[in-house]
């Protein structure tokens, strides 16, 4: 079995019931759930009964799964003829993380009008949710495929199973046609879900990686959804110029996804310091993780939090003050400490033997430390720069490789 992704394929509810469907599946998340991280595939992907996505037992499951570390993404083939909204809230309900949704919905003229399935194509992408469209490739259906692929954004890849190994012959004038849909389409060698589900080991080349990134089997494409700017380690002189190779860059990624800044400065000395910059700005992570912010911008909410952190601690550093000869600065958030600060007078510099001595004396269960020139920072073990990528990710729904940390322009 491939390692990165799992597969679980429901059971025919007409042939054993929804019951007997839903106790299989919650022994199959029972044993993912249970697994180490190293153990734990990357991926899940459910390929169920259409009739048991009626009922929340699936999206509960898929929720529950995406909230596990180790994976980066879950999905499912899904026809859109049951309610969207309820759907996602039984993967909300079970603390779902919908930046790792993954959905390849498939338009079945027999089930659903076109104009209904358009309808809930809107409402998934109203929600932020990832999704690709397939349908299957009969020559009877070419019109309607052709129409569902001019009224889809070309961001939305469209994706036709070849029917060749179902009794359909296809002339060479309507492989063109669905070519000029879906440029990976193949007549001969492809393999629909139902195909690659038999053979689970089967390694997935057919769809390029480069395109569909990690999880091609889902078959959407990537796109850069946002830009995180590590500031720290960007060259003052690029900033301090408004003209600069580096901000004239930045402002052309700005018109095509939100930029997010990094830095252990928090957000007023930021601002100061990051004059030509902070107008470009959409957010950014601060004061060493312990601060995530996202500005109101356009579509975008605004969204804010600090990750506070035991004020118990400032007893302790009082108390370290005179040995180490600092001050101590606090930073707080409507009496919310989220970093603490021992200063040492600007001349002087936090020793090696100094550092370590004191890091030794802080919880690391409960605090993380760094240090910059004469400044001992003191923070949450929860506040880091990959947890404040990963909040920003799941409030706006960011999948895993649809972001971009912009070490080098």
């Amino acid at each position: 079995m491939n390692a990165e992704i799992a597969f679980f394929k429901g059971s025919k509810i007409a042939e054993t019931g929804l019951e007997e469907d839903e106790k299989q599946f919650l022994e199959f998340l029972v044993g993912l759930i249970y697994k180490t991280k190293e153990e734990c595939p990357k991926a899940l992907f459910i390929l169920p009964d259409s009739q048991a996505l009626l009922k929340p037992y699936y999206w509960n499951g898929m929720g529950r799964i995406s909230s596990l570390e180790a994976i980066e993404a879950v999905g499912t083939c899904w026809d859109l003829t049951c309610s969207v909204t309820k759907s996602l809230k039984a993967f909300d309900a079970s603390g779902g993380h919908r930046e790792k949704l993954r959905l390849c919905a498939m338009f079945y003229p027999e089930k659903i009008t076109l104009t209904k399935f358009l309808q809930q194509c809107q409402r998934l992408i109203k929600e932020n949710i990832s999704f690709s469209v397939g349908t299957p490739g009969d020559p009877e259906n070419l019109e309607a495929i052709r129409q569902l692929r001019s009224r889809l954004s070309m961001e939305i890849h469209v994706f036709i199973e070849s029917l060749e190994g179902f009794g359909i012959i296809y002339s060479q004038e309507e492989e063109l046609s669905f070519r000029s849909i879906d440029p990976y389409f193949k007549v001969k060698g492809s393999k629909n879900f139902e195909q690659r589900f038999k053979e689970q080991g089967m390694e997935m080349n057919e769809e390029p990686c480069e395109i569909f990134g990690k999880f091609p089997l889902f078959r959407i494409p990537k796109r850069i959804r946002a830009f995180f700017i590590p500031g720290d380690e960007i060259p003052v002189s690029e900033f301090e110029q408004e003209d600069s190779n580096y901000l004239i860059k930045l402002k052309e990624l700005k018109e095509s996804a939100p930029l997010y800044l990094i830095t252990s400065q928090p957000y007023k000395e930021a601002a100061r310091n990051f004059t030509f910059l902070f107008p470009l700005l959409s957010g950014g992570i601060f004061a060493g993780g312990s601060h995530i912010l996202s500005i109101k911008k356009g579509r975008l909410p605004r969204r804010e939090q600090y990750v506070s952190m035991d004020p118990d601690l400032l007893t302790f550093l009082k108390e370290k003050q005179a040995e180490y000869g600092c001050q101590i600065r606090i930073l707080e958030h409507e009496d919310m400490i989220y970093r603490l600060t021992m200063e040492k007078p600007f001349s002087r510099v936090w020793r090696d033997a100094e550092q370590e001595a004191f890091a030794a004396e802080i919880p690391k269960e409960s605090f993380r430390c760094y240090v910059e020139q004469n400044c001992f920072h003191i923070v949450s073990a929860n506040a880091d720069t990959e947890r404040g990528i990963a909040l920003i990710r799941q409030w706006f729904t960011i999948s895993s490789e649809d972001y971009d940390i912009l070490s080098d322009l």
